[in-house]
């Protein structure tokens, strides 16, 4: 971004932050994952339209950004998801300007955006993609977010509940057997660990678990959604470095690699009943719904 823009995204951010720290619908992640979303449009907007204000956001920067998503080769699950977060942070200004939804939106752009079709895209790390990535954070003294990938990856955790975890949580996990984690929407899940998850978690334990501060990967000074997005603008400026295939890598995609080890992990437990294998990994996930668990096996 030039630099005579940065103040102005500055500006934006100093607002989304704020209303940020005053919304309370939803839940948790959603909050976190349209707050990211929504920094990325502020970023947009500063260069592209010298935007001011937020509660000034119209139609036409809401198009302008759904060509740049798509220029960018953006799923349009994505796009969706995008455009849900401006218009939540936007629904809590006192703006005078209603937002388009996206039927309205694929009117005045001439396309409707394409329909979601679960299960169909494989989004899973490859075991290789995993290990070159983990080499990457290492070479670029960046050991943290090789260790959130880690708990992503060996135990299927979501970013922000990596960057919950605390030392307390951690030793009980190692007594208990299973890590237990309150997740999307409040619910409390187990986790069982795993020869390697146990190693993931005695090697934090030596590293952090010292450590002043209540959250074992969230400096004094920070907040765990700056640590998240940390995390994701590093897969994302990073990831065509370790990417073997044509699908674009996000930190998610290793809890769907997780999802699918979990699987082939059940399904010889269960001698092979692919429902029962899949509630077992559903379990472990978070969820209850089975189509759900249908979207982190697909390959």
């Amino acid at each position: 971004m030039p630099s005579s823009h940065v103040g102005i995204y500055q500006n934006l951010r100093r607002q989304l932050d704020k209303l940020f720290r005053h919304v309370n619908q939803g839940s948790i992640e959603t909050r976190y994952r349209y707050f990211e979303a929504t920094d990325r449009f502020c970023q947009f907007v500063a260069e592209r339209f010298r935007l001011q204000k937020f509660e000034n956001v119209q139609g036409k920067h809401l198009i302008a950004y759904l060509q740049h998503m798509q220029e960018k080769g953006l799923r349009a699950s994505t796009i969706k998801t995008d455009l849900s977060a401006i218009r939540f942070f936007h629904d809590q200004t006192n703006s005078r300007y209603e937002l388009p939804d996206n039927k309205a939106i694929g009117q005045q752009f001439g396309a409707s955006i394409e329909r979601r079709h679960f299960g169909q895209i494989a989004r899973a790390w490859s075991d290789s993609e995993y290990r070159n990535a983990l080499e990457l954070t290492a070479a670029q003294g960046k050991p943290q977010i090789g260790r959130l990938m880690e708990f992503a990856r060996v135990l299927g955790l979501r970013l922000h509940e990596t960057t919950r975890l605390t030392t307390p949580i951690l030793r009980k996990a190692l007594n208990d057997g299973y890590l237990t984690i309150k997740g999307k929407g409040g619910l409390v899940r187990n986790v069982p660990l795993t020869g390697t998850s146990r190693i993931v978690i005695q090697k934090t334990l030596q590293e952090y678990g010292r450590q002043r501060q209540s959250r074992l990967f969230v400096g004094p000074s920070e907040k765990a959604h700056q640590v998240n997005k940390q995390v994701e603008n590093w897969v994302y400026t990073h990831r065509d470095r370790f990417t073997e295939g044509e699908v674009r890598l996000t930190f998610h995609g290793l809890r769907h690699a997780y999802a699918q080890e979990r699987y082939s992990y059940h399904l010889q437990r269960e001698g092979g009943d692919e429902k029962a294998a899949r509630m077992a990994v559903s379990r472990e996930l978070g969820h209850g719904r089975d189509e759900v668990t249908r979207i982190y096996l697909a390959k």
